[in-house]
């Protein structure tokens, strides 16, 4: 409900209605290669084609967007390596992922009556990623892991997350 003048009971019921459909296809394949007995080379590499048809959108007279498709491809990689000691594994990666927008930089909407429009100038954007950590499997069905992330682009974005895992079997 929301607060209308024009309504005799000071409130006014409206309705939002909206459909969509996406579909996801990519690759991703990953390479392990010993160099002694305690490292270990990790890669990957990666790609996707991502579709979406965002359908028009309404809540009743007040906002409503158009319909808009688009279509986005993106690809990357990422190196690391892990070292393990007996019951202890470090591992630390860096990678790269790009993604570009094809189609469908404009949006149209309406705001109350108003028309207008959006269109991102943007046509992709690179992602750096670095991640950092250490894993510790005890042999009483604990495993515990931690991990640093940090992760910045070249529109601006950036973020950094730390993470802990305990895992307990019994």
């Amino acid at each position: 409900k929301v607060m209308s003048n024009s309504s005799s009971t000071g409130f006014e019921t409206i309705s939002a209605s909206y459909a969509g459909m996406g579909v996801l296809v990519g690759v991703d394949a990953q390479y392990s290669q010993p160099i002694d007995e305690n490292l270990n080379f990790k890669g990957s590499v990666n790609a996707n084609l991502n579709y979406e048809e965002i359908g028009t959108y309404s809540e009743s007279k007040y906002f409503a967007w158009g319909s808009r498709r688009m279509l986005q491809v993106a690809g990357g990689f990422t190196t690391g390596f892990e070292h393990q000691t007996e019951a202890m594994t470090t591992f630390g990666s860096v990678g790269a992922q790009r993604s570009s927008l094809q189609s469908g930089r404009t949006a149209t909407y309406v705001n109350n009556g108003t028309s207008g429009s959006y269109a991102n100038s943007a046509n992709g954007d690179t992602y750096r990623t670095a991640s950092f950590g250490v894993k510790y499997e005890g042999a009483d069905g604990i495993s515990m892991t931690t991990a640093l992330n940090r992760f910045f682009s070249t529109g601006g974005v950036s973020g950094t997350s730390a993470s802990l895992e305990v895992h307990w079997k019994f």
